[in-house]
């Protein structure tokens, strides 16, 4: 969940995404690989005036899980700061820097309603972080990735890293070496980091 709070302790945006892959790596476990948007009223409710109540102003990176046993969410840290996959907001047509410009530049936020990012699944795009080969390979079955993969086939998929006006040689040979070597990482680790899941999740 990203969240914006302006200078007044206002919430001003939230967007809410859903991981559907993680890097299995030791050295980065848990980092976010694919994002897909989501929209929850319910969790915007409550996050919402927990913010407001504690006067907490700027930007707002909320990791949470959802336990299946009380049907509660878990806040499980807040970060200061975009996440490394925060891009999705912006993809999703969301972008960060307008609630701050307004909010410090040109100080016209305030009369700004509060935005609940998302809640137009027409309008949906699915942020990568690795290649569409390797995300159809490891994420895990269900109708979240089937719902990925039509937004790849409407070529509704972004990511952070090729941007055609940053283009260089020997950018594009860097971004192509570091993706080539997620292939590495999911051969050698993604078997283990699974096994690991189902075994914490089957209480063990």
């Amino acid at each position: 969940l990203n969240v914006y709070v302006d200078a007044q302790h206002h919430v001003k945006l939230m967007a809410l995404g859903h991981p559907l892959l993680v890097d299995p790596s030791p050295a980065a476990l848990g980092n976010v690989m694919a994002m897909l948007p989501e929209f929850d009223q319910q969790l915007y409710d409550l996050v919402q005036p927990f913010l407001e109540g504690v006067g907490y102003t700027g930007i707002a990176n909320f990791d949470i899980k959802f336990d299946y046993r009380d049907q509660t969410y878990k806040l499980l840290e807040i970060n200061m700061r975009p996440g490394r996959s925060g891009n999705f907001v912006t993809l999703n047509g969301y972008n960060v820097a307008e609630w701050l410009v307004r909010d410090y530049v040109t100080h016209d936020l305030d009369a700004l309603d509060t935005v609940y990012a998302n809640d137009d699944p027409r309008r949906a795009y699915l942020w990568l972080g690795v290649t569409r080969r390797l995300f159809k390979r490891y994420a895990p079955d269900g109708h979240l990735k089937e719902r990925a993969l039509r937004l790849m086939d409407e070529g509704r998929v972004g990511t952070t890293l090729f941007e055609p006006r940053d283009f260089s040689i020997r950018r594009w040979l860097l971004i192509h070496r570091l993706f080539f070597g997620y292939n590495t990482l999911y051969k050698r680790y993604f078997a283990e980091m699974k096994g690991n899941l189902e075994e914490a999740t089957n209480g063990n």
